[in-house]
């Protein structure tokens, strides 16, 4: 039923997506797969470490860290873009 009200989804969805769709998955799926668990073992790392080091303040620390990195992150797309991200020669 919902399939026959919203008809073929794929075609309401951006020209871009449409056009590089299958590729791009592809290669996005490969770096995921790559970058994940890196990223999910440093942050396990930093949580141990945050709590064997200083306890239950070293975890509120190392979140408040963190929650603070994000939200820079945030700011400087939301002000300048994304490109702001990476180094200036590589603008």
């Amino acid at each position: 039923m919902v399939q026959s009200e919203i008809g073929d989804f794929t075609w309401r969805s951006s020209p871009v997506v449409r056009e590089l769709g299958k590729a791009n998955s592809y290669w996005l799926t490969i770096v995921a797969g790559m970058v994940v668990p890196g990223v999910k073992n440093l942050l396990q790392d930093m949580h141990k470490k945050s709590r064997r080091k200083g306890g239950d303040v070293g975890v509120l620390l190392l979140y408040l860290g963190l929650l603070g990195f994000f939200f820079a992150v945030y700011h400087v797309i939301y002000v300048h873009g994304p490109q702001y991200l990476l180094p200036k020669a590589w603008r």
